[in-house]
């Protein structure tokens, strides 16, 4: 092929986010494999290192030839290659999009059943549910085998291959996945909301309650209920010092949980907006949408894979502080002062 212009502009542009997807993906790894105590202390960090493979993966067996299609127009590998490199795409994209389906269903867990949270998905479970993730993704992936329909030229591997029945298998799991991730994040919400608005009802109570007696209005009764309360059992004050402790244990990890929650939902956001208009392709008409916009949008899905790891450094101390710590181990003069 002749080198225009565009053709090396479009080169660098799907190299950077290719290098930067694999350096950035392969940097998380390293940093949590090398930390992994302190790193892994929940399900959440387990299914966020679990999407980060799968990127990485994306980064090394999918980009590249992806971008090789894109710039040359061609495939010069043969039947079988293309075969194998659409079932490992599949493969492997709806491993991240189940990954991140995963973490939404895990921060609901956890926003609505904050101290039975780690009973219901302990550190095993998550690993079990990763190690499903990929045998579903797998499955889903066998769809171009299913349905076979690759050009009558050995060479000419599309990298988008539209088949009908693949198209619905394709969209009905990605929008049945948003929706999940939706109503998840929407009950998230509301329990946060309720949350709130029954913390500052009982702040008003208590500085109503504050106010009277600086008043001296509720003296007495107060003074009648004190004596009421030092009559009382032993048993009496221990279950009420329990259950005040329980609720304040319950408010504390609830908050904890809500702000990983809304953290999260950077990531959970930036995939829906990467992924969402590449499927909205496939309801269309092929002549109302051109070929260059649909590999435009393609590339956006995988561009998510390139700002995962950056979302996870700016929202997650615990990921920030292991990834500056495995630099400062392999990069020491980017540290020095």
């Amino acid at each position: 092929m002749e080198w225009s212009l565009p053709s090396v502009v479009k080169a660098l542009i799907l190299s950077t986010i290719t290098i930067s997807t694999v350096a950035g993906n392969g940097l998380v790894l390293i940093a949590v494999l090398r930390r992994k105590k302190s790193v892994l202390k929940s399900a959440t960090h387990v299914f966020i290192l679990n999407l980060s493979l799968a990127d990485f993966l994306v980064g090394i067996l999918v980009m590249p030839f992806l971008a090789i299609f894109d710039v040359t127009g061609k495939c010069d590998y043969g039947r079988s290659f293309c075969t194998a490199f659409h079932v490992t795409h599949y493969w492997l994209c709806s491993a991240s999009i189940l990954s991140v389906t995963a973490i939404c269903i895990e921060r609901y867990i956890g926003v609505r059943f904050p101290l039975k949270h780690y009973k219901f998905i302990d550190m095993r479970r998550a690993a079990q549910a990763c190690g499903t993730i990929w045998i579903i993704a797998g499955g889903l992936s066998l769809a171009p085998l299913i349905w076979p329909a690759f050009p009558d030229d050995p060479y000419d591997c599309p990298p988008n291959l539209l088949i009908k029945p693949l198209v619905k298998v394709m969209v009905c799991t990605f929008y049945s996945l948003c929706f999940v991730m939706v109503v998840c994040y929407s009950k998230i919400y509301c329990i946060v909301i309720s949350h709130l608005e029954a913390n500052e009802k009982r702040r008003g109570s208590q500085q109503g309650r504050n106010s009277l007696i600086s008043h001296g209005e509720t003296t007495s009764e107060v003074s009648s209920e004190g004596s009421r309360r030092s009559s009382g059992s032993e048993h009496s004050r221990v279950s009420y010092r329990q259950a005040t402790e329980k609720t304040e244990t319950v408010k504390v990890c609830r908050k904890k949980q809500a702000s990983l929650s809304k953290k999260l939902a950077v990531v959970v956001s930036t995939v829906l907006v990467c992924y969402f208009p590449y499927f909205t392709t496939f309801l269309m008409e092929d002549a109302l949408v051109p070929p260059k916009i649909v590999m435009a949008l393609g590339w956006l899905r995988y561009f998510n894979s390139c700002l995962n790891p950056f979302i996870y450094a700016a929202m997650l101390k615990t990921f920030r502080d292991a990834i500056s710590d495995c630099l400062k181990d392999y990069f020491p003069p980017w540290t020095t002062t």
